[in-house]
């Protein structure tokens, strides 16, 4: 697991439209170009305009974006896959909600809260599925003005992710289905409604440190001309160093046992490795440095 993330800059994911300017029509419903929104149910004849907006005055520019629940079922929440080409350091944007409240299986009413998700992932080519490489999520709470959110992303590999998904969702009412029971608790129906703008990934995450891994070991560290790998059994694994960018420095297979892997032609620095087995899948991770 990623304990601590350091060196960050600038990063450029390449969500697009996250002003919410642009906008075109999707059926009988709008929407913003570029997001695709999800409805948990096409309730209200067919008019779904009640559960997202195209709101203006915005937050800032001509339009920002709301979306809501209603009762327990009909939702809206907002989706956008995109590629990317770096390792964000944070899920960024300005939103107001209004939080009516909500009660589970016809219990006590508790405060809503919506919900922002980012997830990084990369094409694995031999499993044919999309493999996570970092994620995070932040609850957002009740505010009538304008406030900032900021989340976090935690990487759990080395792997320079390939896409970026990120989710605005309104409310806990269908957000999980092993708690299928919220309803908005209001008589009249009307449920939490969340309004966002100006998203952004920000940040570039260069460098990882504390990466834990069990059953592997790696020395010397530092090294200089070569380290020794071992897996913790006699098994085969094809082993990859990469820089702190992500950039494959070198690939090899070991196995029966301690191995050693020369690293004399790479240039000083901190270096990322990741050991997979034959079918691709990830034994262990961890880092070293070459002097």
């Amino acid at each position: 697991m990623v304990a601590a993330m350091l060196c960050v800059s600038a990063a450029s994911g390449q969500l697009v439209n996250t002003g919410f300017e642009s906008w075109e029509t999707s059926g009988s419903n709008i929407r913003p170009s570029g997001w695709d929104m999800y409805y948990s149910n096409f309730a209200l004849n067919g008019d779904n305009s009640s559960i997202c907006w195209q709101v203006s005055p915005a937050i800032e520019g001509s339009y920002s974006l709301r979306v809501s629940v209603w009762y327990y079922y009909t939702k809206s929440l907002a989706h956008q896959k995109a590629p990317v080409t770096t390792r964000p350091a944070t899920l960024n944007g300005t939103y107001r909600y209004i939080d009516n409240s909500v009660a589970y299986m016809g219990g006590l009413a508790e405060p809503d809260t919506a919900m922002v998700w980012v997830i990084l992932t990369r094409w694995n080519t031999t499993t044919l599925h999309a493999d996570t490489v970092g994620y995070g999520h932040q609850h957002l709470f009740a505010t009538t003005t304008d406030a900032s959110f900021s989340c976090p992303v935690t990487y759990s590999s080395i792997d320079m992710p390939d896409s970026v998904t990120v989710i605005l969702d309104p409310s806990i009412v269908k957000r999980y289905l092993s708690v299928d029971g919220y309803m908005t608790s209001n008589a009249d129906g009307y449920g939490s409604s969340l309004t966002v703008d100006r998203i952004s990934l920000d940040g570039n995450v260069t460098e990882i440190n504390n990466i834990h891994v069990s059953g592997i070991a790696v020395y010397p560290n530092p090294a200089t001309d070569y380290i020794t790998v071992e897996p913790g059994d006699a098994h085969h694994y094809i082993i990859t160093v990469m820089d702190v960018t992500g950039k494959v420095m070198k690939s090899e297979r070991v196995g029966g046992g301690h191995t050693r892997v020369q690293v004399q032609d790479l240039p000083s620095g901190m270096y990322l490795m990741k050991m997979t087995d034959l079918e691709n899948h990830i034994k262990g991770r961890t880092r070293f440095v070459k002097q």
